[in-house]
């Protein structure tokens, strides 16, 4: 931690940065509290006699428009040389384990950020990692109202000379961490008590706007058992250095207080920031929902005339003259009600009752149907988009899914620049706090192995790379369709090669690449699931138990085995125990196999060919390899194997 006097310093510095930042983006907040109730169907009271019912085409636009970009992009990380293939693999496969659904829920805290961001203009995340207790990675979203950047930063967040994040609650038993100096808790602590106000500013009565349009109270059924310290964290730039602060704004005192390249190697901000709506000089930029909030204002209250209209027409007001009608409440509809009426001679009843018309407003469905749908063309939400088409075939829509991919396209370039950064961020995490014994799964050669990453394997500078969004890969289909109309091509067939053409109809239909390996090894045919059996058989012997000799065996099996131990930096102790498993199941393999060459003999035997003699290959030794060998003998040691069990074609 940095001196108590600096800290002090940055922390009086970052509490009136704090206020400005508050300041400047209150008008902003209020705007987006209106689409938000526009979206709860939050409404004021009606005066007597109107009408003010809510009407979910706000709802109805943001719920399309999420689901046409609630799909994450998928980070790939790709080695610059050709030497750190395999380590940018076991990144990737590291990236899939921490942010999948059983660990990190990436995928759902991803959705909850483009939510946000359609109401805000902005999504935005906070990433780290740590090591406490063993490695793990953290990815939280962001709330806007909880957020603070620079007034003038600009569009990206790297260039804000300050920004944070504030509603950060901790316990007292959360505060008692090294991570926190203790000295300054003990000052938190003496200056607090339990009727503290935890609403520090406005800006925490805006958050809870939307459990207020809900009808949910958390001002008073606000009870968690225990004090809690409303605390903010910071990250500015002062003086040519960035820097890390935690503290309480209210009190003014700090627990934490860094130089940010001390917590996180990389030197720059956790926080990561996209926009759907890029401005070059304004981070709180205009939002999907800002274009649809007039036009839901205007169908709200066009809506609510047109019940009005309805409502004079059957319950209209009357005049009467009360010489002919005496008792005017008789007036009023009741069931086979009677009026008494005093005629007068020669004047019809008409002329002495007068009913006062209301004005005619019959277009007003015809003026909300076309609001709506003139506001698919505004915004890319077409009927087809909405699930609204009648027709099923993927090509004859490909013109709008391919407006809607252009449209939420505006929105994705900022959120694949973002999604970059996640993963720059990502990586320098797993350099800062990986430890031992962190296993991923990733796809080799051979198919799917699990393999061990090291602090070695995150030392090299992966290039991060984005896949397609969700409404590019619907378009995307009638450019695979029309690869598979090319690869039937009967001119195309007489040129290209069969294998060629079979992995690319098997890879255009989505089938992984394992699958494809394993559909297209048709010498190992069959042994797929040995070949499982000797992965799962490398783990458990990696992890020292003993491991039985499997009589499913094959060769595939064994050159599993090998492939484990060839392909990894394993310990010598580890690859002679693979080498002895490897020999007790020789035999096996070998029965297999003879047995394998025996049924396809008998079968070229029946079909009228002449029955070859097939060689024993039984009497073949396998040396246990000498591990501390060059890299040289090992492939020879594999080639060796490989030709002793061999199937017979």
């Amino acid at each position: 931690m940095i001196e108590n006097k600096l800290a002090e310093k940055l922390t009086g510095i970052a509490i009136k940065q704090l206020a400005a930042g508050l300041a400047f983006k209150k008008p902003r907040m209020d705007e987006i509290k209106k689409a938000e109730d526009l979206y709860l169907l939050k409404t004021k009271p009606a005066l007597k006699g109107r009408f003010n019912i809510p009407i979910p085409v706000m709802g109805g636009f943001i719920d399309t428009l999420y689901s046409k970009i609630d799909e994450p992009i998928m980070l790939n990380f790709k080695e610059t040389e050709e030497a750190d293939l395999m380590k940018a693999r076991k990144i990737k496969g590291a990236w899939v384990v921490d942010s999948g659904s059983t660990r990190g829920k990436w995928t759902r805290k991803d959705r909850m950020v483009k939510k946000l961001a359609i109401f805000s203009g902005r999504g935005i995340y906070k990433y780290y990692a740590s090591s406490d207790g063993g490695y793990s990675s953290h990815l939280e979203p962001i709330d806007y109202y909880d957020f603070i950047a620079e007034p003038q930063g600009g569009a990206d967040l790297n260039d804000h000379l300050f920004h944070g994040q504030i509603n950060i609650f901790r316990t007292k038993n959360e505060l008692d961490s090294d991570l926190y100096n203790q000295e300054q808790v003990q000052k938190l602590l003496d200056n607090e008590n339990e009727e503290a106000d935890r609403k520090n500013h406005e800006e925490y009565e805006n958050k809870n706007n939307r459990f207020q349009a809900l009808g949910l109270d958390t001002t008073t059924n606000n009870y968690v058992g225990q004090q809690l310290f409303n605390l903010t964290e910071w990250v500015m730039k002062h003086e040519g250095v960035n820097y890390y602060l935690f503290f309480d704004a209210k009190t003014g005192i700090w627990v934490r207080a860094e130089e940010l390249k001390d917590i996180f190697s990389l030197d720059k901000t956790h926080f990561i920031s996209w926009a759907t709506h890029e401005d070059a000089f304004n981070f709180w930029s205009k939002a999907p929902a800002d274009d649809l909030r007039p036009v839901c204002e205007a169908i709200h209250l066009t809506y609510n005339q047109a019940f009005e209209a309805r409502q004079k027409t059957i319950w209209g007001q009357r005049g009467y003259d009360p010489r002919m009608v005496p008792d005017p409440k008789q007036l009023e509809y009741r069931p086979d009600g009677l009026v008494a009426i005093k005629t007068s001679p020669g004047r019809p009843i008409q002329d002495h009752i007068y009913e006062f018309k209301a004005p005619d407003i019959g277009d007003s469905l015809e003026l909300i149907q076309w609001t709506i749908n003139n506001l698919g063309v505004d915004t890319g939400i077409k009927a087809s988009a909405r699930g609204e088409s009648e027709e099923k075939r993927v090509g004859i829509h490909f013109s709008e899914l391919q407006q809607v991919a252009d449209r939420l396209g505006m929105y994705n370039k900022s959120y694949n620049d973002a999604q970059d950064e996640l993963g720059e961020r990502y990586q320098y995490g797993l350099r800062d706090h990986i430890t031992e014994g962190f296993m991923v799964e990733m796809i080799g050669e051979d198919g799917t192995e699990w393999s061990e990453v090291t602090k070695g394997d995150t030392i090299p500078n992966y290039d991060i790379t984005t896949s397609s969004s969700s409404a590019d890969a619907q378009a995307d289909e009638v450019l695979r369709r029309s690869k598979a109309e090319s690869l039937a091509d009967p001119g195309v067939l007489q040129s290209i090669s069969p294998k060629w053409r079979t992995e690319n109809v098997l890879r255009n239909a989505g089938w992984a690449e394992s699958d494809i390996r394993a559909a297209m090894d048709i010498q190992n045919e069959g042994s797929q699931e040995s070949i499982a059996e000797a992965a799962d058989e490398n783990q458990r012997m990696y992890h020292g138990k003993q491991v039985k000799p499997n009589r499913s065996a094959t060769a595939a099996h064994l050159q599993r085995h090998l492939n484990y131990v060839t392909d990894k930096d394993l310990k010598p102790e580890i690859a002679q125990r693979i080498f002895k498993h490897m020999e007790s199941e020789k035999q096996f393999a070998l029965e297999n196999m003879n047995r394998k060459a025996q049924n396809a003999i008998a079968q070229m035997g029946g079909a009228g060919g002449e029955t070859p003699t097939a060689p024993n290959l039984r009497e073949q030794p396998v040396q246990s390899p000498n591990i501390e060998g060059t890299a040289g003998g090992v492939m020879r040691r594999s080639q060796e194997l490989t030709n002793q069990i061999s199937p017979i074609k």
